[in-house]
């Protein structure tokens, strides 16, 4: 968002950054480009200076006998233990407190018709700091209690610390789709990437660039010219064989451009993406260096990327 003024009032909500926002909007706003997600009050409480607050704010009901709880809001708790953690340290006039069961019938009633198949699993992690099995179960909550996303995946245990990674150059290119919704080399670097930040991984198909690396393709000829200057049969064969990768389908001329002809004739592409070569001189691209190769036979390679004498790193395709 760039705006909050017309946003809804749903706050004060608690930040899994440790701060208390004044409402949703104005969380994502000031957060933006960062996972920082809604959790429960209780992980906030530090940062509440109103006095009044509850003395006792848990931040996990784990061990609770689960016995359904009517609160003041209007919801229904899985327990009295929840209830407080969903909601201690809100200001007296908002204050939640347990009311008769009786009260939440109505919505008890109605919420209770909302039945989720058991498969397929495909876990989120609501705002309650509670895994979910799909969609489908947290929506079940959605109208219980009001909870939202915080992410797709499975919840973390916030007060746990997290082992972030130094090094992950031995780790083998395994493309991850990460629940800020970017794609990494590996889970190692997913979480170098994103220490501190609770990022995990989830199934494949919730990142753009790996949806199609599971999918089964026709064998139909629509031919198509990648991003990355290769043909492909069609499009599906295009994003399933660059799982990861941020190739997507270009003009055909692009591709035709970069057609190799037979010997050393061949028709490069005007793109410019300098490579330096052995003999210490600049070709506009790799397609250039190959061809003087081809030509001199001097065999001359690739001594780094970028103008000689300027290296810079090669560009890669997955999104960090």
């Amino acid at each position: 968002p760039v705006a909050c003024e017309q946003a809804p009032m749903d706050g004060p909500i608690c930040g899994s950054d440790g701060n208390v926002y004044p409402n949703t909007c104005q969380m994502k706003l000031l957060t933006c480009g960062k996972h920082v997600f809604e959790v429960p009050m209780a992980f906030c409480m530090s940062q509440e200076r109103h006095q009044g607050a509850a003395a006792a704010c848990p931040t996990s009901c784990q061990n609770e006998r689960e016995r359904l709880t009517c609160g003041s809001d209007g919801n229904i708790y899985r327990s009295e233990c929840e209830l407080k953690m969903l909601n201690c340290g809100l200001i007296s006039k908002r204050a939640v407190k347990k009311v008769d069961i009786e009260k939440c019938r109505n919505k008890l009633i109605k919420c209770s018709k909302h039945s989720c198949p058991d498969n397929p699993v495909d876990p989120v992690c609501g705002s309650d700091a509670k895994t979910y099995n799909s969609m489908c179960h947290l929506q079940a909550a959605t109208c219980m209690k009001g909870i939202q996303l915080a992410h797709m995946g499975k919840c973390v245990p916030l007060l746990a610390p997290e082992n972030c990674p130094e090094e992950c150059d031995a780790d083998e290119v395994s493309p991850t789709c990460g629940s800020d919704g970017n794609v990494y080399r590996s889970l190692c670097e997913l979480k170098k990437a994103t220490c501190g930040q609770r990022v995990v991984d989830v199934p494949l198909h919730h990142c753009a660039t790996t949806a199609a690396c599971n999918q089964v393709c026709g064998t139909e000829r629509n031919f198509v010219c990648g991003s990355d200057n290769k043909f492909y049969r069609n499009e599906c064969e295009m994003k399933r064989d660059n799982c990861g990768k941020h190739v997507f389908v270009v003009p055909m001329k692009r591709c035709l451009q970069g057609f190799q002809f037979k010997g050393c004739n061949r028709i490069c592409p005007t793109i410019y993406d300098p490579i330096c070569g052995t003999d210490n001189k600049t070709y506009s691209n790799d397609c250039f260096l190959q061809m003087e190769n081809c030509r001199s036979r001097s065999l001359v390679g690739k001594q780094h990327h970028g103008i000689c004498g300027e290296p810079v790193e090669e560009p890669k395709n997955y999104l960090y």
